[in-house]
């Protein structure tokens, strides 16, 4: 039996990685996602996208020069088809996976359910009975919301049909990040695992590119 894929989710606390994103003229969810990103490629080994350099910004800078962008908008390597990454932020985290195979990833605060409508609009008739059924209807909207979004995100489609008409993933799985319910899809089984990073794991990527 072929062993499953692994699919790696390294998970930071923006506001954790202030000191480190307040250098970059950019949103820090966006920045946070991408350094997490380099923080993945960098513990796969994957020295092409470093060079030696250690400045924050041109890894950065050096990151954008490799990505292109799907019909839809989805960032992806070019020049690496067997390297797959998604990005979420959400509720004060970032999320980046990465797989040989792609991938998709979302995150969702749990929210109040805005109106019956909007159940009507998103959900199907057994996914709205599984909300209305649960012991809390907020947390189980917020779950398979993030897994609606992570299907999305695996294709590269964007929100381009029907939330309620999805094609079913090869694979998924739920997963809890504190309060903050999560999903992540991909093109056949994978074996999930989640690392926190913190802004000393960057740090020390880049100390040792300086040596």
């Amino acid at each position: 039996m072929k062993a499953a894929t692994e699919l790696l989710v390294f998970a930071g606390k923006i506001k954790a990685w202030s000191p480190v994103l307040g250098q970059f003229n950019k949103r820090e969810e966006t920045v946070c996602g991408r350094l997490l990103l380099l923080c993945g490629l960098w513990k796969l080994g994957c020295g092409e996208f470093f060079e030696g350099d250690k400045e924050p910004q041109r890894l950065l800078s050096r990151l954008e020069e490799k990505l292109e962008k799907g019909i839809h908008g989805k960032p992806f390597f070019p020049d690496r088809p067997d390297l797959h990454f998604n990005i979420s932020h959400g509720g004060g985290w970032a999320v980046c996976a990465l797989s040989s195979v792609p991938c998709g990833i979302d995150i969702q605060d749990v929210r109040p359910i805005r109106s019956p409508r909007l159940l009507e609009r998103t959900m199907d008739e057994a996914e709205q009975e599984q909300i209305k059924v649960s012991s809390c209807p907020e947390r189980e909207f917020a779950r398979l919301w993030a897994y609606k979004e992570s299907c999305l995100k695996l294709t590269g489609e964007g929100i381009t049909r029907s939330m309620k008409e999805l094609p079913s993933p090869a694979w998924h799985e739920f997963f809890w990040l504190e309060d903050l319910a999560g999903c992540a899809a991909a093109g056949e089984p994978c074996r999930l695992t989640i690392q926190r990073c913190e802004p000393g794991d960057f740090l020390l990527l880049t100390k040792k590119l300086g040596q």
